[in-house]
């Protein structure tokens, strides 16, 4: 799950991050990019919410799409690294889940990897150097696969 940057004031999911989202697909992930509420109409914690709704939205629906819903994993970039931060730190606190208060919002892994010598929006275009970041999330993905497989424990 992908949640897209933009100071929580501007940005799209259909904007950010499409080549490590494309590439993740044709790998098989079922990938989910999310839009959020955005200032200065709605305030913190809108964006917050709406990120745990996609999440409780996601294990609802993952299996429908042939995900696992054991196994979200979230990432995004500025804002949206942001928001994927908090949803590793609140997951199932209902004061951030209005109306949704017991759903499951846990995720398997928050991705918070900084790339030294890269420029802010680095992600919105395909370069070599993003490639590498590719490569990178998909074997950082295909471990927590592993790891969270109940088939795991007995290899």
């Amino acid at each position: 799950m992908y949640f897209h940057g933009g100071g929580f004031r501007i940005g799209h999911k259909r904007k950010q991050a499409k080549p490590l989202i494309n590439e993740l697909a044709a790998r098989g992930w079922v990938c989910v990019s999310a839009n959020y509420r955005l200032e200065p109409v709605h305030q913190f914690p809108a964006a917050h919410v709406d990120a745990k709704r996609v999440v409780a939205w996601v294990r609802a629906h993952a299996a429908d799409f042939g995900g696992d819903p054991q196994t979200i994993i979230v990432s995004g970039s500025s804002a949206g690294g942001h928001l994927a931060s908090m949803i590793g730190l609140t997951p199932n606190d209902p004061a951030f889940q209005p109306g949704f208060e017991l759903a499951d919002t846990s995720v398997a892994a928050v991705m918070l990897g900084e790339l030294p010598g890269a420029q802010h929006a680095y992600d919105l275009f395909r370069s070599v150097r993003y490639s590498y970041v590719i490569d990178a999330v998909g074997a950082f993905g295909a471990w927590v696969s592993a790891r969270t497989d109940p088939e795991h424990e007995a290899r």
